[in-house]
């Protein structure tokens, strides 16, 4: 029987952990992309508004800068509110 390469198990699993926090922030930055993009006609069209919009945003970016777990940012933006959450579930793809 072979024997177990601990030390190849831990590195294999942190770079499985280093590609899921890259694939993370990239998400993040897209999704930041996006929400920057929107007019204010499509934010009202959403039923929001740009104060909700605005701390949508900030939580993103926090997210991103902190490397916050996409489960932490959405607990994050429904301690914003219902508002905001309803808002965010329309415009975030990840919601």
């Amino acid at each position: 029987m072979p024997d177990y390469d601990i030390e190849a198990a831990k590195r294999r699993q942190r770079e499985r952990n280093q590609q899921a926090h890259e694939m993370t922030v990239e998400q993040l930055s897209v999704e930041l992309d996006k929400l920057q993009g929107l007019s204010q006609a499509q934010i009202t069209e959403y039923a929001g508004n740009t104060e909700d919009m605005s701390d949508i945003i900030a939580e993103v970016q926090k997210a991103t800068q902190n490397n916050l777990s996409q489960a932490q940012l959405i607990g994050n933006i429904k301690s914003l509110g219902a508002s905001a959450t309803n808002l965010a579930k329309k415009v975030l793809s990840f919601m």
